[in-house]
Order: C-alpha cells, then sequence, then structure tokens
C-alpha cells in the first residue's frame, strides 16, 4: 500500500470530515440513551406515580377466559405508595367483541431509581397479571409491557390527565 503525498491534504479533510461524523453520531447515541431518571428532576420512586391516568392497552392473550387479540382502554389511579386501581372502561375483542364497563381492580407497583418498575394487577380469579414499565418524560407517559401470565402479548401506554 502506498500513501500519495500529492492527495495527503485533500485526504486529510475527508478523515476530518469523518472523524467529525463519527463524534456526531457518538454525542447523539449518548445523548439518546440518557437514562429515565434523567428526564426528571432527579431519581423516581413510588411517590413519582400519583394521579390519575387513561390508558391504550393492546395485545393478544387470555382476556375473560378467551385467548384472543384486543384492544382496551382504562383509568388508572397511582396514589403514590405503591398502590393503584384500575377502572375498566372497554375492552374490544376479537372473539368476544365489545365488554364493559367491568370493575374497578387493584394492583401494586414498585418504582426503581432509574424509572424502572414493576406493576402487579390482581383480577378476581385469575392468575395476578406482571408488568414491566418504564417513567417518561417526568412522570407524564407510563409505558408497560406484561411479562406474566405467559403468552400474553400486551403492551399499554398510560397517559397523566
Amino acid at each position: 500500500m502506498t500513501i500519495s503525498l500529492k492527495n495527503s491534504r485533500h485526504a486529510a479533510k475527508g478523515l476530518h470530515g469523518v472523524i467529525q461524523c463519527a463524534a456526531l453520531m457518538a454525542l447523539a447515541s449518548l445523548l439518546l440513551a440518557v437514562p429515565a431518571s434523567a428526564q426528571g428532576a432527579g431519581p423516581c420512586s413510588n411517590s413519582t406515580l400519583k394521579g390519575k391516568y387513561a390508558s391504550f392497552i393492546s395485545g393478544e392473550g387470555l382476556l375473560f377466559g378467551v385467548y384472543q387479540k384486543f384492544v382496551g382502554i382504562s383509568l388508572r389511579s397511582y396514589d403514590g405508595n405503591g398502590n393503584f386501581t384500575e377502572e375498566w372502561a372497554s375492552f374490544d375483542g376479537s372473539v368476544l367483541g365489545v365488554v364493559g364497563p367491568l370493575l374497578s381492580t387493584p394492583g401494586t407497583y414498585t418504582v426503581n431509581a432509574n424509572c424502572t418498575g414493576t406493576s402487579s394487577l390482581n383480577p378476581p380469579g385469575p392468575p395476578p397479571i406482571i408488568s414491566d414499565f418504564v417513567i417518561m418524560d417526568e412522570a407524564k407517559e407510563v409505558r408497560e409491557i406484561v411479562t406474566s401470565p405467559a403468552k400474553n402479548a400486551v403492551s399499554a401506554i398510560f397517559k397523566r390527565l
């Protein structure tokens, strides 16, 4: 391999541009990877979630004893101490059709300092519905995925009212 000194200035400019581009991409990836706790005023705790949130739920799983695709809406009230109540407004399942309004369902949650957490919704009868979540935008939004019971692929987005 030979390097021509005749084109070294042009090569240096090209290399400088590549380095600048790589540095900008690295900075952008660092900014996008800022942990959720840095999005607010400090670390999160159970008290971060307090008040009423509206949700949109969608997925595929066991709904009222039947495995089906479904969408739903609800209101969730967090007490700031690790407890919540879910007021189910309506569900529309691919097998059962529209179901609702339903009874209020109690639940518990735990928020980690990095603004992630887990929740347990405890409907009467079936096993609890366990979810992982992340708190976003200074607790104006919570995004959640169901992790148990198995064979469910369900997600929810909660927006503070």
